[in-house]
């Protein structure tokens, strides 16, 4: 059994939206492919290669889930984002559905194969 290549990265936080820059760690090369209703990849027809699993490391230093996919349904703002792997590309992409049309196809996808998603009901103050 391969042991996975665990990478450590800062960066945004593009999935929760908090406006934080955080740790996160992942295999880049664990993706698993995904049937969708949105074009993600331009390589593939409704299907889109999301990682597999992704963690998020706490103050205190542990690790816990954070989510490869969610359905962000703020304000004006409701689509679904991704970390996924686009076909012949070597880093890991944020990618989104178009405003006003979450990608509940892909949402349900992800929760079946056991990728850590989450939902995200904001209410924005303008």
């Amino acid at each position: 059994m391969e042991v996975p290549k665990m990478k450590i990265y800062k960066i945004p936080d593009y999935m929760r939206l908090s406006g934080k820059i955080i740790t996160v760690r992942f295999d880049p090369n664990d993706v698993v492919t995904l049937s969708c209703d949105c074009k993600y990849d331009p390589a593939l027809d409704k299907k889109v290669r999301v990682l597999r699993k992704v963690e998020v490391q706490r103050e205190d230093g542990t690790w816990e889930p954070y989510p490869s996919v969610v359905w962000i349904d703020a304000g004006e703002i409701l689509k679904t984002r991704a970390l996924v792997k686009i076909t012949g590309e070597n880093e890991i992409s944020v990618m989104s559905s178009p405003n006003g049309l979450p990608d509940g196809k892909l949402m349900t996808a992800a929760e079946e194969a056991g990728i850590y998603t989450e939902t995200l009901d904001i209410d924005m103050e303008y």
